[in-house]
């Protein structure tokens, strides 16, 4: 599978669209300034995966980090955790929330399924009935 193949799904995208690499940036920082594009640490994760679970792991440890250091999300978010490490979680077990994150504006928790699928896949409703059934439950 080339990296064309591969794709990524965010909280607010169930999926994102089939997008090639690109070779540089409107923003100008490009492989000569020594940075990674996000293309190229996605390719890094998908294809140096052990298998689908490593891949998962990864991917949400990558978000994470987004939610933390982006700007947009930490100004959206006062806290992150991944669900293992979320105070509130009171010994409930994993059954498909990933992340757990404060609202800044509301304090509420929002819950965060990461889905790291090939654009190629149909993302259907069974892939996060766990996630809807566990959130929905008080």
């Amino acid at each position: 599978m080339d990296s064309a193949a591969r794709g990524v799904s965010t909280p607010d995208e169930l999926r994102r669209g089939d997008r090639a690499p690109r070779a540089g940036t409107a923003s100008g920082l490009e492989e000569d300034a020594g940075m990674s594009t996000l293309e190229d640490i996605l390719d890094q994760l998908y294809f140096t995966a052990t298998d689908e679970r490593d891949k998962g792991d990864s991917f949400e440890r990558l978000m994470l980090q987004l939610f933390k250091t982006d700007r947009a999300w930490s100004e959206r978010f006062a806290d992150v955790w991944t669900w293992t490490d979320w105070p509130e979680r009171d010994g409930r077990r994993d059954n498909g929330i990933d992340l757990v994150a404060t609202d800044r504006q509301t304090g509420e928790a929002v819950a965060i399924q990461c889905k790291f699928f090939d654009p190629g896949l149909t993302l259907y409703k069974q892939h996060i009935d766990s996630f809807l059934s566990e959130w929905s439950t008080p």
